[in-house]
């Protein structure tokens, strides 16, 4: 089980899990990498609780999205799933997002540069 990572740089991502059974509290702290405070952000990309042995509902895309804002999160998960090296995961998530946008034009408008940039993480 991991509950921390290194530092941490432009584009990396890595997927960490701590056991918080019995806990009260669970706080999710970040901390600077000891390089100074210029140009530092970050991003949970959906933190979520799932009980041992339960399926996780971000590793299995639903048979279609409702909404922008679900096409803009699965282009979001389609690339940090490329970047975790879960390439058909990272597909098929883009997938979804791609015929979100391509069934609704006018909704999808705003999505249209985010889905060419996520095709070129991906090498679609």
């Amino acid at each position: 089980m991991k509950d921390e990572t290194a530092v941490l740089r432009y584009g990396q991502v890595e997927q960490i899990s701590a056991d918080v059974s019995g806990a009260k509290e669970v706080v999710l702290r970040l901390l600077n990498g000891g390089d100074g405070d210029n140009c530092d952000w970050s991003a949970w990309g959906f933190p979520r609780f799932v009980e041992a042995g339960a399926e996780d509902p971000l590793e299995a895309p639903p048979a279609e999205l409702e909404s922008a804002t679900h096409a803009n999160a699965a282009l979001l998960l389609a690339e940090v799933h490329w970047r975790l090296d879960h390439k058909d995961l990272a597909r098929r998530w883009f997938d979804k997002a791609a015929a979100w946008i391509d069934k609704h034009p006018p909704e999808a408008e705003k999505l249209r540069a985010y889905r060419a940039e996520a095709a070129k993480a991906l090498g679609k």
